[in-house]
């Protein structure tokens, strides 16, 4: 039997792999969302509600009978804790804990304004400019294709969509400054910046041996 801890939307556990006859430990680390433990490929959802104690205790809850009934596994809370404990009178088996972060990537979108002109469109130190070009469409198109290569060298990919430039860090729970727009002082190229999606730092779920 294998069981692994999959975050989603933050929430991950932390896995205490102990040589204990049967027993294996698993402790919730996160502040919000929700996390797959998996047992031979089936999946039991944690939902974090208030705190971790009583995430770990509506875990049992819910899904104590299901895992002693197709596993032969028994789920208990470790006294009113973040902590699971899984116990089967056999050791014949094992725990396969998968690392998890539940991390998400933070997106800004800045949609473009204007008719004309040229604006700077600034992340820290990194500036390109954006000059308009028959559309707000084609402004944005064109800002991707020729400065995509240098965002990417600060952790961040670029898109468009309409007159949108969709700015979406490279590596999920890896936060960025959101850009800044100005225009140049040539026409009315400008620009309005919306955080679409915030950042979030999840947790890893770790074997410890």
């Amino acid at each position: 039997m294998t069981i692994h801890a999959d975050g989603i939307q933050g929430l991950g556990g932390l896995i205490l792999f102990k040589r204990m006859r049967g027993k294996k430990r698993l402790r919730f680390r996160g502040t919000t969302g929700t996390a797959n433990v998996v047992i031979d490929g089936t999946n039991y959802l944690a939902t974090f509600a208030t705190d971790l104690s009583i995430t770990a205790a509506n875990f049992v809850t819910t899904h104590a009978a299901a895992i002693l009934s197709a596993e032969g596994v028994t789920v208990t809370q470790i006294a009113s804790s973040d902590g699971l404990q899984f116990e089967k009178d056999t050791i014949d088996y094992t725990f396969d804990v998968v690392n998890v972060t539940g991390n998400i990537a933070q997106v800004d979108t800045l949609t473009l304004t204007g008719t004309s002109g040229a604006a700077g469109i600034t992340i820290d130190t990194t500036t390109r400019s954006a000059v308009f070009v028959s559309s707000l469409t084609q402004t944005a198109t064109d800002y991707v294709t020729n400065h995509a290569a240098a965002f990417l060298t600060i952790g961040i990919v670029i898109t468009s969509s309409v007159a949108d430039i969709i700015f979406t860090a490279d590596s999920p729970g890896v936060s960025f400054n959101s850009p800044t727009i100005a225009n140049n002082q040539v026409g009315d190229l400008d620009g309005t910046i919306a955080n679409t999606t915030a950042n979030v730092t999840g947790v890893e779920a770790l074997l410890l041996t």
